[in-house]
């Protein structure tokens, strides 16, 4: 038998980048925790199927021309939805993966404020979502339920009430130009700008939600 040998030599040809004397820049949202974002938005999310409808017509409830005429910083206020929420493991992976996408959605960068819709009786409490992800009541995180509000009506009314109070702070954020690192944040979030104008009802059956679509819209 010959001789036989392996080279396990990796990365022995890898050779770093020339630095660049200037930054590449964008104009972005620069938010409290360092992170930048390429919007503005106002989202109203349903924690379960069930509140999907309300979250809709909250959103709805506030044309994205109207907004920009009173409030030129602010994109608009869009409704993030699902199909599920409810009649699933309480410890179950899906339930996880569930509040994991919904806290990114709240806390995302092109998000300057989220109201949490559900309906009251769901495996999907807001209460135990909020703690799986360290996330904190405030101005710019109010949550409600369709049952303790008193049904459908209200509970429209009051997340009118709530997103209207939402909109002066959310007014105040104003696009800055950031430094090169900035710019990877753009390239990683531009498709997300699109679907919160194009894809009002990012939910389950949509292939995947917000992921699904990005498979199926991806930069050209």
């Amino acid at each position: 038998m010959r001789p036989f040998e392996r080279d396990y030599a990796f990365g022995v040809d890898k050779k770093e980048d020339d630095s660049v004397a200037t930054p590449a820049t964008f104009a972005g949202y620069l938010r409290a925790d360092g992170r930048v974002g390429t919007r503005n938005y106002l989202a109203v999310l349903s924690s379960v199927n069930c509140s999907a409808t309300v979250a809709r017509y909250i959103a709805d409830s506030f044309r994205d021309e109207d907004v920009k005429a009173e409030f030129p910083n602010v994109d608009g206020v869009v409704s993030l939805t699902h199909s599920t929420g409810c009649g699933q493991s309480i410890k179950g992976e899906g339930l996880t993966l569930l509040r994991s996408v919904m806290a990114g959605y709240a806390t995302h960068p092109n998000v300057s404020g989220a109201v949490l819709v559900g309906l009251g009786c769901e495996i999907n409490q807001i209460a135990d979502l909020l703690d799986a992800h360290g996330l904190a009541r405030g101005p710019g995180l109010q949550t409600m339920t369709i049952q303790d509000s008193g049904g459908t009506k209200v509970t429209v009314e009051r997340g009118i009430a709530m997103i209207k109070e939402m909109l002066p702070e959310a007014n105040k954020a104003v696009r800055s130009t950031g430094s090169g690192g900035a710019t990877h944040a753009r390239a990683g979030v531009w498709w997300l700008g699109w679907l919160f104008r194009n894809h009002r009802e990012p939910c389950a059956r949509s292939g995947g939600g917000f992921a699904g679509a990005a498979r199926r819209h991806r930069r050209p």
